[in-house]
């Protein structure tokens, strides 16, 4: 039981880990315009706008990927401890 334990723990580590890690991934998700920047104000703002746009699609999908994981480490936690018993 104890091996079963330990695999389980360092199979919690690792996701908790992964998840942190694509949580930060997340957070650090720039908007990046692609063409040319319009000389008109309103078409300038919309360029910007649709930048702003596409990084949150990326980082609520990153978000999104991350809660997953925790949820894995979640359950591999509560396995973990009662393996531990």
């Amino acid at each position: 039981m104890t091996l079963l334990a330990i695999a389980l723990a360092i199979l919690t580590l690792i996701c908790g880990l992964r998840a942190a890690q694509l949580w930060k991934r997340s957070s650090e998700v720039v908007p990046e315009p692609e063409g040319f920047e319009p000389v008109d104000k309103t078409l300038r703002e919309m360029w910007w706008q649709s930048a702003d746009m596409k990084a949150a699609e990326i980082s609520t999908a990153l978000n999104k990927q991350a809660a997953r994981w925790i949820a894995a480490a979640v359950v591999l936690g509560c396995l973990t401890i009662l393996a531990g018993f």
